[in-house]
């Protein structure tokens, strides 16, 4: 496991964020005895618009302190919420709202330290989060109850000082989150994401609300704990070259079919309730990784990103919430919400695994940066540019092959399209029946983690020859 971190180049980075994000994690289930399901609706909506708002300022502020602000936010709800005596105290729902603001700001804060490290060290620390984050939890609730309120106020600080460290160790200029070449559209990242993708973790979120009134946050944590060791389990039998759409195809299946027996119990039930809770979070830990990837790649802001897919997990979690309270008060069978639920995210996982591949497209996808300059002066540079870019193509296309481990066959239909060609033109070119091409183009993006002609135009845009 070190050695796969090690060969990421942010080892430092990597053991700082591993147990930054883990306090952070700790801290919100420690203050949080229940779920409390208004609270945690309004902190969905408001913290990933909090950043988003903070993704407009110029790149120029300083993040750092910004995080230590919201972690300042979130000292002053633990304290609200374990330092007054009696539980009915009304500035007890003021502690928990900024509790929950600040745990999920934090956690959306951290995913841009996350986006600069490659798959497999960002798969182990988000993982290892989960893990560290569960101990921590249950070793501070063993401390004698006196103890408690003032090491549960410093975690958010441990939190935002280790961001601070992480965040000058990866990003010397402070900007965490934003772009390296930034577009001047800081929310142009709701291009890029998967709309199947979404849909799937809005469906485990609505199925995660229904039985929100029932559950614990220790089955809660007991649960994130278990999907982070089994993800690190999984890293550290397959290695590097595992792919994190790979192991989601596998664990799909498994998920639904647990869905699918698990309506026929009370989900008032512990172990019920764990095992609806592991399916939301390894669609949730899933997610985070997919997106912070698409971030790494495609130069997005991470911060945009997971603040949109919050507002949907926020939203989704809403709806489950109020289902499960309109049908309760309509006399309907207790589990009726969670069945319906279920139901969706089945549906949801199934349209996941068949894929979303634009095989139509058949616009060239040497276009804009990739493309001959538009007014060339002469005959003889637009031919220099032409080989320029000629050269670029083939070089791009046998370092994305590599890094995505792509067979002979793959890398070849992957130059064709590099430079244009549609997927009959491939059938013609190689002498390969249209369900083949196809098949293979299906492997490629799969490999690749895209879903359209759109992505795989901008990764092979990365750092292009400009026109002369």
């Amino acid at each position: 496991m070190s050695r796969i971190l090690g060969g990421s180049g942010l080892s430092l980075s990597s053991s700082l964020s591993f147990m930054g994000a883990a306090f952070c994690f700790s801290f919100k289930g420690i203050v949080n005895p229940t779920v409390s399901s208004d609270v945690w609706i309004f902190a969905g909506i408001v913290a990933p618009l909090l950043v988003l708002l903070l993704c407009r300022l110029p790149q120029s502020v300083n993040y750092s302190g910004l995080v230590f602000c919201v972690a300042a936010m979130g000292s002053m709800g633990v304290a609200l919420c374990l330092s007054l005596p009696g539980q009915e105290s009304m500035l007890r729902p003021i502690g928990l709202l900024l509790v929950n603001v600040a745990y999920i700001a934090l956690l959306i804060a951290w995913t841009a330290v996350y986006a600069r490290l490659n798959m497999a060290a960002m798969v182990i620390v988000v993982a290892g989060t989960y893990v560290a984050g569960s101990v921590i939890y249950f070793l501070i609730c063993a401390l004698p109850s006196i103890l408690v309120p003032g090491i549960t106020c410093c975690l958010p600080f441990f939190s935002a000082a280790l961001f601070a460290a992480s965040n000058r160790v990866t990003d010397p200029c402070g900007v965490a989150g934003i772009p390296e070449k930034d577009t001047g559209d800081r929310f142009s990242a709701r291009g890029f994401l998967p709309p199947k993708l979404m849909v799937l973790i809005c469906a485990y979120s609505l199925l995660y609300g229904t039985i929100s009134n029932h559950g614990t946050a220790a089955s809660n944590i007991l649960s994130a704990g278990f999907v982070g060791a089994f993800l690190l389990l999984v890293l550290l039998i397959a290695g590097r070259r595992t792919s994190l759409h790979a192991i989601f195809r596998m664990l799909l299946p498994l998920m639904m079919i647990g869905l699918a027996v698990l309506p026929f119990f009370d989900s008032r039930i512990f172990l019920v309730n764990c095992a609806i809770s592991t399916c939301y979070g390894v669609a949730e830990v899933v997610t985070i990784l997919m997106l912070c990837d698409i971030a790494h790649r495609f130069r997005q802001s991470a911060l945009a990103l997971n603040a949109f897919a919050r507002l949907g997990i926020g939203t989704a979690f809403a709806v489950g919430v109020v289902m499960d309270g309109a049908l309760a008060s309509a006399g309907a069978p207790v589990g009726g919400a969670q069945v319906a639920a279920t139901l969706v995210a089945i549906i949801a996982s199934m349209v996941w695994l068949v894929g979303n591949y634009d095989l139509k497209n058949t616009q060239p996808l040497i276009v804009g940066g990739l493309g001959a300059p538009s007014a060339p002066e002469s005959d003889s540079v637009e031919a220099a540019d032409a080989d320029l870019i000629e050269e670029f193509i083939r070089t791009r296309c046998a370092e994305l092959s590599s890094e995505y481990h792509l067979t002979p066959r793959e890398s070849e239909i992957l130059s064709l399209l590099g430079f244009g060609l549609t997927a009959g033109l491939i059938e013609k070119e190689l002498m390969l029946s249209a369900s083949t091409v196809k098949t293979h183009i299906r492997h490629i993006y799969s490999k690749m983690g895209i879903h359209s002609r759109d992505e795989l135009r901008y990764l092979l845009r990365a750092d292009s020859p400009s026109p002369r």
